[in-house]
């Protein structure tokens, strides 16, 4: 029977890393937190290359009841950052904020600018949180009057 090797390598795709194949516009990924119980998911929106790097554009979601920030429209990552998700089957559709933020980011990044995250995206969702927290320090160069 012929199912068995097509359904094994089906489980092995659905399980694959990001980083250890190709990413595309529109996968879901699923990323856990190598510190704590925290989980996204992940919709890639948009993949950039630059100087032999690849960028990966993606809206972050955080679909626990409790989450203080539910989305993030837009966040770009270096591919080896997400190195804690795994592909997921499905769909989903990017956040309402995706392209609005994506087209600051890319403007940036065309000039030498818009960097990536490079640390685990469940790790760059909770620095968001910190950062934007009302309780949270002024950044230097931040204007809070």
């Amino acid at each position: 029977m012929r199912t068995a090797p097509v359904l094994a390598a089906i489980l092995i795709a659905a399980a694959t890393p990001a980083w250890a194949g190709d990413v595309a516009v529109g996968q879901i990924y699923e990323c856990d937190s190598p510190d704590s119980d925290l989980t996204l998911t992940l919709v890639v929106g948009r993949i950039d290359h630059k100087q032999g790097q690849t960028f990966i554009s993606v809206s972050m979601f955080n679909d626990a009841p409790d989450a203080p920030h539910r989305e993030i429209g837009h966040t770009p990552f270096v591919d080896g950052a997400l190195e804690f998700c795994t592909l997921q089957p499905g769909a989903r559709a990017l956040s309402a904020n995706f392209e609005e933020g994506y087209a600051m980011w890319r403007e940036a990044f065309d000039e030498g600018g818009g960097g990536a995250f490079d640390e685990a995206p469940a790790d760059t969702y909770e620095m968001m949180l910190e950062m934007t927290s009302p309780d949270a320090a002024p950044q230097p160069g931040r204007n809070d009057t």
